[in-house]
């Protein structure tokens, strides 16, 4: 009974997870990892957040082991402090064009700020971060490049149970626990 009481709760809480829906979506951009081959079609990213006083948008291109990036800071609200926007590189790689951190003082709201870099020898994703943090407040605005690829869809693997209550609902279904493979 205990048993199929964990069942039935698991199985309702898949259910309840199932009907949410993602905050941000997905990306859908041209060039993803779907596109990819030996040299990547420009891909852009912007980093999405409703209300944020600043967006960051990196546009970038892969040609052998050099990877050129444009990097677009909008400010759209007021920002308490100066901006700072740095780059950060995996290991071994070399930034050959573009301040690794620049300080770019009070940025007004309604600007764009662009700063273009060229890495050479990045074996990995490149990060590029805007912030302003003061005292008592602050804002950061991030986006790597290129995008980390998504991860595969796994579909839960539903098995029968004894019908249950649950909250007045009768489930009659839970989510098997291991992801070994399992015979229909």
């Amino acid at each position: 009974m205990r048993t199929s009481i964990m069942a039935a709760c698991l199985a309702l809480s898949f259910l309840l997870s199932c009907t949410a829906s993602s905050p941000t979506g997905t990306s859908g951009v041209p060039g993803g990892a779907a596109d990819r081959g030996d040299e990547l079609e420009p891909q852009a990213h912007v980093s999405h957040a409703a209300s944020l006083p600043m967006r960051l948008q990196v546009v970038g291109k892969r040609t052998g082991d050099v990877v050129e990036l444009s990097a677009v800071l909008t400010v759209s609200g007021r920002l308490a402090s100066p901006v700072v926007m740095s780059i950060e590189l995996p290991a071994g790689a070399v930034v050959e064009k573009g301040s690794v951190r620049e300080d770019l003082g009070t940025v007004p709201p309604g600007s764009e700020v662009r700063r273009d870099f060229v890495v050479r020898s990045a074996e990995g994703s490149v990060r590029v971060v805007a912030r302003s943090v003061g005292r008592s407040s602050g804002a950061t605005a991030r986006v790597e490049w290129p995008l980390a690829e998504e991860p595969p869809a796994v579909r839960p693997v539903l098995e029968p149970i004894s019908p249950v209550k649950v909250f007045g609902a009768t489930v009659n279904k839970a989510v098997v626990e291991s992801n070994e493979e399992r015979e229909p």
